[in-house]
């Protein structure tokens, strides 16, 4: 801004000194005319700059302004820690932890200890608090951590288990095996390779029709009489005739050999009598790139290692990996794919089998026609977005190239300060296995092409996503129940020493603080954390609903808004809709009989409108009591998705 006025300054300066030079009797010269208007020309440019900047500076101030409130509740904290010697001698704190917890990557693991009197499940509430205020996109990280302290540090650790050995010595034929799955997930690929390894005959049915009812029927019948095998997928479409299933069973009299699968996805309609007559096998996809990459050899049949050249082990683990970005990116949704494409196992059986059937010679490998099936079939057959399509390709490009069996190729090539993924070495699947378990449980977003801030956005996403669920979200209303579990968990005697609610301390200790006392007063110095347990709180207790509707510096700020909104929407709408001219001849046309009841419609709507604000507006005067459908109607009125 100083350099723009000073350029209009000498702009200025020069033209009137050009001005000047000339007569005041005689006209211009055209030389000295052709200088002035360029200088006026370039002082109007200038000018514009100047305004434009001032436009600018506007936006950037009122941008800052925005965060002015922060600063000074962050600066009020800082000189509320510093000023508490004031109170006693020994209340000298030390910021330098906080400073280590705002400055970390995973704020999770460095939160401070705020009440070190607290027991530990308490302490790691409180420290779950903090994570919501401060960093909310680590709340999922937090919450894990928290469960890990309260039960033990291997709940979470997910228990593996034989499957030949379920099969064969823990069950027997009377008992079906139910292989449960999430969308997009098959579990089929379990009995596949147990089928190739104990060498048995398994008939495969797929339950979708009424004609599959039927195979099936037959198909367990017949193994019934041979002591075969017996897959039924998808059984999750025919619940019906999962009941009459789970009645033929009882009837019958298997031979030992006799096994019978039901492959489903988890859905709510299944029978409980089939539920508790079987053996469950939940099966999820892993959680991230390591933990795919590791349970992907589960999955290679035995009989896919006993033929071709050494190399295609190569092959199965870039499959895998493509594999494993194409699916991990449907986590990041919008910003992996533009929608949740349906990739799932049946993709990477078919990949492996195009390896099974070309893998003769890796010198002749046909590398052109694995990247158009790759492409176009495989993995691109559902992508219907141009930008994605070419995404896909570049992936199949980089991996699938002469140059992935070289030594040292790269996964993921390096990126400025980022290292890069070399592939693993040797010829064994056992090296592959090691390899992936040797990967840093560390993910980085750049393995799967990802910006650096993708998980944070994505953890941002789902902590509100769980946070509505729960109610204790400003989105959305907690009920009565979370409400008082909020105040007797988090609001304890003990965590503050002035406050104006009924749970402070004794009234004694709180005078020692005398006047300059705020209305918060933390042992921690985190301020914000009870205005905010309060704000959270949408409706009090029933039996502390406020008797007078003066005091509304005493409501939180919920309320407030609340009852500002539902103001609001009482000024704005009218009491009753302009009634329709009801005569003989109008009432013969079928279009004002629509407009008619469409009119009588809206009316009843306005009405209830009306009566939900008047209602809403008593509740946050405390007039009246908060019951079940006033508390469903403030949530979502909150998140401005009326159910009118």
């Amino acid at each position: 801004m100083r350099k723009l006025h000073l350029i209009t300054y000498t702009l200025s300066t020069n033209l009137n000194t050009r001005a000047n030079s000339s007569s005041a009797h005689t006209p211009i010269p055209n030389l000295q005319s052709i200088k002035i208007s360029l200088l006026e020309s370039e002082a109007a440019d200038v000018a514009k700059e100047v305004k434009e900047t001032d436009i600018v500076m506007q936006e950037v101030n009122q941008v800052t302004a925005q965060y002015i409130p922060f600063t000074q509740a962050s600066s009020s904290i800082f000189f509320i820690l510093q000023q508490l010697n004031v109170l006693n001698h020994f209340y000298q704190f030390s910021l330098q932890e906080w400073e280590t917890f705002l400055n970390s990557t995973n704020h999770e693991n460095v939160v401070s200890t705020v009440w070190p009197d607290a027991s530990s499940a308490l302490d790691s509430i409180c420290q779950l608090l903090l994570l919501k205020c401060l960093r909310p996109n680590r709340m999922l990280s937090g919450i894990a951590i928290y469960v890990s302290k309260v039960f033990n540090a291997k709940f979470l650790v997910e228990s593996s288990y034989n499957f030949h050995s379920v099969v064969t010595n823990k069950i027997n034929s009377l008992i079906p095996v139910r292989l449960c799955s999430v969308p997009r997930d098959d579990a089929s690929y379990r009995v596949d390779n147990l089928v190739a390894f104990t060498k048995s005959q398994c008939a495969l049915i797929a339950i979708d029709s009424q004609e599959g009812y039927r195979l099936a029927n037959q198909a367990i019948a017949a193994a019934i009489q041979t002591g075969s095998w017996v897959l039924l997928k998808n059984v999750h479409l025919a619940s019906s005739w999962l009941s009459q299933l789970e009645k033929s069973l009882q009837s019958l009299n298997p031979p030992k050999s006799f096994r019978l699968f039901l492959t489903m996805e988890t859905n709510s309609s299944i029978p409980v009598n089939i539920l508790c007559q079987s053996v469950l096998i939940m099966n999820e996809p892993p959680p991230g790139i390591r933990a795919h990459l590791v349970d992907c050899p589960q999955s290679i049949s035995p009989s896919r290692l006993a033929t071709g050249p050494k190399e295609k082990v190569r092959l199965y683990l870039l499959f895998a990996w493509l594999h494993t970005v194409v699916q991990k990116r449907l986590r990041y949704c919008p910003l992996g794919w533009s929608k949740i494409y349906e990739f799932n196992d049946s993709d990477l059986k078919a990949a492996m089998s195009m390896i099974d059937l070309w893998m003769i010679d890796p010198a002749h490998l046909p590398w052109a026609a694995l990247w158009v099936l790759l492409r176009q079939a495989v993995y691109g057959g559902g992508v219907n977005s141009n930008w994605y399509q070419k995404l896909l390709d570049s992936f199949v490009d980089s991996l699938f190239n002469p140059g992935a069996f070289e030594v040292g190729y790269h996964l993921v090539n390096p990126i400025s300060d980022k290292e890069g993924l070399i592939i693993a070495e040797g010829s064994q699947l056992e090296h592959f296995v090691t390899w992936a378990q040797a990967l840093s449980k560390r993910e980085p977003p750049h393995w799967l092409s990802l910006p650096p801030n993708t998980e944070a956005l994505i953890s941002t996403t789902h902590t509100t996503r769980k946070l509505k669920a729960t109610g204790l979200s400003r989105h959305g209303a907690p009920t009565q129940a979370q409400a008082n579990l909020c105040v007797s968990m988090v609001v304890h005697p003990g965590w503050v020493l002035g406050s104006s609610s009924k749970h402070s301390v004794p009234q004694a200790m709180a005078c020692q603080l005398g006047p300059v006392a705020p209305k918060f007063l933390v042992v921690s110095g985190f301020q914000n954390l009870v205005t905010f347990i309060e704000d959270e709180l949408v409706g009090e207790a029933p039996n502390q609903a406020k008797t007078s509707s003066d005091n509304t510096s005493s409501q939180p700020g919920r309320m407030r808004q609340m009852e500002r909104t539902s103001k609001e929407f009482l000024k704005s709408l009218n009491p009753n809709l302009p009634d329709l001219n009801l005569e003989s001849n109008n009432l013969n046309d079928p279009l004002f009989r629509f407009f008619e009841r469409e009119i009588a419609l809206g009316q009843k709507v306005l009405a209830v409108i009306r009566k939900d604000s008047i209602e809403l507006i008593a509740v946050c005067n405390g007039e009246i009591k908060q019951t079940n459908p006033l508390t469903s109607l403030i949530g979502e009125i909150t998140r401005m998705i009326p159910a009118h």
